[in-house]
């Protein structure tokens, strides 16, 4: 909601989290215009779910251990691997001892003896429990004394085996994990996530000067100097280019990228994306390791460079200040391209479309002049001439190069100089066309009938749920995931007993008929203002006030027996006396009844509302098997705990009465019905774990499926009308969802594509005509010009018998939806066209 009643407030910031349902891609309400929004599976602590009793005693004992000293029990040096993924290192025999660095498959470890802790209870790779503990001297090869600044770490013993060959010596050195400081690393370096016993790269040639090389991966690095240690300048995308000068030799380096490899020489780089690195990042050259690029037929011209990557900034802003249009991004120019001539001048107010995505347009005719804005295809461009400018080269759609470039009035039906403050933006002739009739490229007359064809399910910002699977699928770690989802971020902590309120019962109206009904399940519980304390499966009720009364509660036993009948307190907690007591809220659905922590009942004039007073960790057992299939590889579900937390914490609001809603207003939240074990391990696991940007706990904004393309969050969160009023956060940047070879990661999904049925003028006429931001009398055309990056609309026009009105894409599905025939299909977004989207 956008506000709330008097003395209640809603989530911090003005989105919401939609998450699907428990079944993904399931309905969700676009009406309201809501938005919603490594490794990691290892040792963890005593289960937080153990009577509490039994934890104080284990913590007193934990607690003892570490001030005694440490009794050994075994001595013999060894060499082991971690069991699973991101094994945690710390710095006592103890799970609330800090985590000095977290390991992966391909990592390696001395272990000089075994001693005595705390409890443990890990799943990795299968469920076991105990309280030995190794002693860790070495981290590939390298003390611990060195690396991490103490005499000793600490592993449980059951997630780490005996290594299965000797000793990798060309590992990289793993990184400590701490909060993250002010400049931390924008794109996290991807985390090797296959045991495999490295074979060394051939470094025997050196590859000649000026050879043009592309990333073999997304995320990859660029450093000051040969090492794994120095400064990362930048992060390359599978879109970029480097010229490679030289080949040298330099610290040893292991990667993954894209299948695990190591070695120590490294590629010196002059040039990215054709301009000198020495212009871009104030250096003389660039190295990155040999493994991590690959050769290509694309090289890049000095001449007539593309915008190079950002640089970090060297202090992120949590919040960044808005901006109207997206980043330029780079692309690809081509070996050798044959020239194409100039064409001669377009007639003034010839719309044309971009002939691929990610076209610049510059402020002049020359590839060093600014890029304004970057478009993809689904955007218009109305040409007025041509001028002769700077050389360009482009492989849009093919090969091509030249020095003529179209002058652009209008982009999207929108002056340049009202959008950019500039007379005019230019556009090398090559890489725009005139549109296909498949394409909303202007007004799209409305023919005898109209199917509505779409791609992907949900806003489409942050992470696609769908489109993490396929990641994972392809052998992506979790943190490879969240880094792309979440461009420059990292992976930080929050405290593990934070609390969190998520409402229930919202305005709930009781009848006497259908009063409030609450149960306690399980063991003992209270009820605020009542001093009894009442049996398991004891119930509560709570009648509205009659002409004589005002709110009264009954409580009676599971037989009839009334144990209390009085008035009810205006504000009062029913709360389970035992750990192993829930409530049960009997008004909700039988699916998402039950739950852990208290229960909040807040009267108010006629109506009530209950809220769930739990920790926020208790919280997401309900969220995270909701929220993704526990059948999904495991990567996606530990992307998916990291964001589901960190969204709710991105939330908690200080004062008020709740911080999130329990349905797709934020997350789905079904409480202890839709707990699952397999849930529970990666939620232990990651204890904690959530996205930051710069210091601040990112909006962690997810959807179900995203078609192949993500969007820039001031493109879905706009206005009725479909004006910009969200500030663009950096991390929520729209970009392509798609392999290498172009099929998209969420091509698995129900909704990866989807249509509708056909209609007539006079059916959408009659549909649209039924809410006064969309009747335009009987339709004859809908503008569908005003897209985002990923071919999302902002906006839509219709044009009618009775003139024209522009509404959000959002609003547009959401009139749509709600007065189609109920058995018809709905729209299941705003990436949408009236023809197939490829």
């Amino acid at each position: 909601r956008a506000s709330g009643p008097a003395g209640r407030s809603p989530p911090v910031g003005s989105w919401f989290g939609e998450a699907t349902s428990s079944t993904i891609g399931s309905p969700m309400d676009i009406t309201t215009q809501i938005s919603r929004p490594a490794g990691l599976p290892l040792e963890s602590g005593i289960r937080r779910h153990a009577l509490r009793g039994r934890w104080l005693t284990a913590l007193i004992a934990a607690s003892m251990l570490v001030l005694m000293a440490v009794a050994p029990i075994a001595a013999s040096s060894q060499t082991m691997a971690p069991a699973c993924s991101a094994v945690n290192l710390r710095t006592s025999p103890s799970t609330s001892a800090s985590i000095k660095t977290s390991l992966t498959l391909a990592n390696t470890l001395t272990v000089s003896g075994s001693v005595s802790g705390s409890s443990w209870g890990t799943s990795c790779p299968t469920w076991k429990s105990g309280s030995t503990w190794y002693s860790v001297t070495q981290v590939n090869g390298r003390s611990v004394a060195t690396l991490y600044g103490v005499g000793v770490l600490y592993a449980a013993v059951g997630v780490l085996v005996p290594a299965s060959a000797p000793a990798p010596t060309a590992l990289p050195t793993p990184s400590p994990t701490a909060s993250p400081t002010a400049a931390p690393t924008p794109t996290p370096t991807p985390v090797p996530t296959v045991a495999l016993t490295p074979a060394p790269t051939s470094t025997t040639a050196a590859q000649p000067a000026g050879a043009a090389y592309v990333p073999a991966c997304s995320g990859v690095n660029l450093r000051t100097s040969t090492s794994t240690s120095a400064t990362i300048k930048t992060s390359l995308t599978l879109a970029n280019s480097v010229t490679v000068s030289a080949t040298v030799t330099g610290a040893t380096w292991g990667t993954s990228c894209p299948s695990w490899k190591s070695g120590s020489s490294w590629y010196r780089i002059s040039h990215v994306n054709g301009q000198l690195v020495s212009a871009l990042y104030g250096v003389s050259a660039l190295y990155a390791a040999t493994g991590v690029l690959k050769a290509s037929a694309m090289v890049p011209t000095p001449t007539a460079p593309t915008a190079p990557p950002p640089t970090p900034a060297a202090t992120p802003t949590p919040v960044p200040t808005p901006i109207s249009t997206p980043t330029p991004t780079p692309t690809r120019t081509a070996v050798a391209p044959t020239p194409t001539p100039a064409p001669t001048a377009s007639p003034a107010g010839t719309v044309l479309v971009p002939g691929c995505d990610g076209i610049n347009l510059r402020t002049g005719a020359t590839t060093s002049a600014t890029a304004k804005v970057k478009l993809g295809i689904n955007n218009t461009l109305t040409v007025t001439g041509t001028a002769t400018g700077g050389a360009w080269s482009a492989t849009c759609p093919t090969s091509k190069s030249g020095s003529g470039w179209y002058v652009i009035s209008y982009v999207n039906g929108q002056s340049v100089s009202s959008l950019y403050g500039v007379s005019a933006l230019y556009a090398a002739t090559g890489i725009l066309t005139a549109p296909t009739s498949s394409s909303s490229g202007g007004v799209t007359t409305l023919g005898i009938s109209t199917i509505f064809y779409g791609r992907g399910y949900g806003h489409g910002v942050g992470l696609s749920q769908y489109g993490a699977r396929g990641r994972a699928l392809a052998g992506q770690s979790a943190a490879e995931i969240l880094a792309h989802y979440y461009m420059g971020t990292t992976i930080g902590t929050i405290p593990t007993d934070t609390p969190i309120r998520v409402m229930l019962l919202d305005n709930f109206a009781p009848t006497a008929a259908a009063p409030l009904t609450i149960y306690g399940r399980g063991g003992a519980w209270t009820v605020g203002g009542i001093d009894l304390e009442f049996p398991a499966d004891a119930r509560l009720r709570v009648f509205p006030p009659t002409s004589t009364t005002g709110w009264r509660a009954v409580v009676n036993t599971s037989v009839g027996q009334v144990l209390f009948d009085g008035p009810a307190a205006p504000d009062f907690q029913v709360a389970p006396v035992t750990d192993a007591t829930t409530i049960q809220l009997f008004s909700k659905p039988t699916t998402n009844d039950l739950y852990r922590g208290t229960l909040r009942i807040k009267i108010s004039g006629s109506t009530l509302d209950a809220i769930n007073l739990l920790p926020l960790e208790t919280y997401l057992r309900g969220v995270v098997p909701s929220e993704m299939p526990t059948s999904w590889p495991l990567e996606a579900r530990i992307a998916q705990t990291i964001v589901a937390r960190g969204y709710a914490a991105h939330h908690l609001v200080a004062g008020g009465t709740f911080d999130v809603f329990d349905d797709t207003r934020s997350q789905v939240y079904l409480g202890v019905r839709r707990e699952h074990p397999d849930a529970d391990a990666v939620i232990l696991a990651t204890a904690g774990q959530v996205v930051r940007s710069g210091s601040s706990i990112a909006n962690t904004l997810f959807h179900s499926t995203a078609g192949g393309w993500t969007e820039n969050n001031e493109n879905v969160y706009v206005s009725a009308t479909g004006a910009k009023v969200a500030g663009v956060y950096s991390y929520l940047r729209g970009s392509s969802d798609r392999d290498p070879s172009g099929a998209s990661y969420d091509a698995a999904a129900p909704f990866a594509t989807w249509q509708t049925r056909a209609y007539t003028v006079a059916q959408l006429s009659s549909y649209f005509a039924k809410d006064s931001r969309t009747n335009v009398g009987t339709i004859t055309a809908f503008d569908f010009r005003n897209r985002g990056v990923s071919g999302r609309l902002i906006s839509v026009t219709l044009i009618g018998s009775t003139g024209t009105k522009t509404v959000s894409g959002s609003i547009f599905v959401a009139v749509f939806n709600a007065w189609r025939p109920s058995a018809d299909p709905i729209l299941r977004g705003t990436l949408l066209d009236l023809s197939p989207i490829n």
